[in-house]
């Protein structure tokens, strides 16, 4: 079974910036991936398409057989997502 599997896919921000374009990647079950890329690669995206967090993309990708746009709640019940970060101050208010 593919964990994940893109192909093609694309992302385009408001402005023209293209994060990524005809991606492909397939991911089996048990195998150990790691994303490495310079700033500006698009690994930030490839991730958030992943994790549900963004829409609004060219092609399709899926994650245990769900694809992320049509379907992000069957996807979100089995993952995880740490930000390298924690920004609190984003969330909370005075």
């Amino acid at each position: 079974m593919d964990i994940v599997a893109t192909s093609g896919l694309g992302k385009k921000y408001p402005g023209g910036t293209e994060a990524l374009r005809d991606f492909s990647l397939t991911v089996e079950k048990g195998q150990i991936f790691c994303v490495l890329g310079r700033n500006g690669a698009g690994k930030t995206t490839l991730l958030r398409i992943l994790g549900t967090q963004l829409g609004s993309i060219s092609s399709s990708a899926l994650v245990f057989g769900h694809d992320v746009s049509m379907n992000p709640g069957a996807i979100r019940d089995k993952i995880a997502v740490v930000p390298q970060e924690a920004r609190l101050q984003m969330v909370l208010s005075g």
